[in-house]
This record gives structure tokens, sequence and C-alpha cells, in this order.
């Protein structure tokens, strides 16, 4: 079964719909903002903000054939919570914590790339096992959390 490489954007636009979806809980109450890609979060909102980032890496080609054959794409999808420093200090991990538990599962699983209830058949994204850290204070001067999921799948080279 032949199924269509991903295009970068369409490996962005899903690895940003499983964030929303991972947050819409939070959202919905209120205490998350999540900003749209390419836009910037307003730094005095008293909620959280979850902003991404997406970082293509190298094209893979070893051992995989000529051209146009298989080759393994990777990269990394990065997402900042960013939290006034007098808020609940536990908010923000527990979100961290809400991010890394939905995108682990992708770990063994694979994330679908193609529109929700599309016909076509365009290779999955795999996971491996994200991670968390503590990046302090931000240049906005709010705290800073990032979790960073790096990611995998199969293109032509």
């Amino acid at each position: 079964m032949y199924r269509r490489p991903a295009t970068l954007n369409e490996i962005r636009r899903a690895l940003f719909r499983k964030m929303q979806e991972a947050a819409a809980e939070d959202e919905d109450a209120g205490r998350v903002y999540v900003v749209p890609p390419a836009q910037e979060g307003e730094p005095g909102l008293k909620m959280l903000l979850l902003l991404s980032s997406f970082t293509p890496g190298l094209v893979n080609r070893a051992e995989l054939g000529g051209y146009g054959a298989l080759a393994e794409r990777s990269g990394i999808w990065k997402m900042t919570i960013s939290a006034l420093k007098d808020n609940d200090a536990g908010e923000p991990w527990r979100l961290a914590e809400k991010l890394e538990q939905a995108f682990m599962r992708y770990t063994v699983d694979a994330l679908p790339v193609g529109e929700p209830g599309g016909a076509e058949d365009i290779c999955p994204v795999y996971c491996d096992f994200p991670y968390t850290e503590n990046l302090g204070v931000l240049p906005d001067g709010r705290n800073g959390i990032s979790v960073t999921v790096p990611w995998w799948t199969w293109t032509q080279n």
C-alpha cells in the first residue's frame, strides 16, 4: 500500500492539533491560552500561554536506497508554557504533564497526519519520548517550561 509522504506543513498542523486537543480542557476553563502559529502571546495575561515551535531536521538517507527511495525525516515539536510569576507554581507543571502524556502514546502508535475525515493516505508521524525542562525566567519576565517532542516520519529522498 502506497502512502504519500507528509509535507512539513501537514506535519506541523497534525502536531498543533494534538497540542490543542491536550490543552482543550484547560483552555475551555480559561486557564490556558493556546497562541496560534506565527503569533505572539500577550505578556500581561494572567492565564498560562502555550506557544509552539516546529523545527524540521535532516533527512537521513542511510541504507535506504538511491534517489526516490524511502528516507527518514525527523525534527522536534517544542511547546513552551509561559506563566506569570505570581501564578500557582504547580499549574504549568500539570499542563506539561498533560502534554507529555498526550504525545507519549505516539511512541508506539502513529499520529495521523491527514485532516480528520480526509480520504488521502499519508505517512504518519511517530514521536520519541517527550521531555520537559524548566526554562526559568523568559525574556518577557514570565516563567517558562518547555515540553519537547522529537518526531520522525518517512519521506522520499
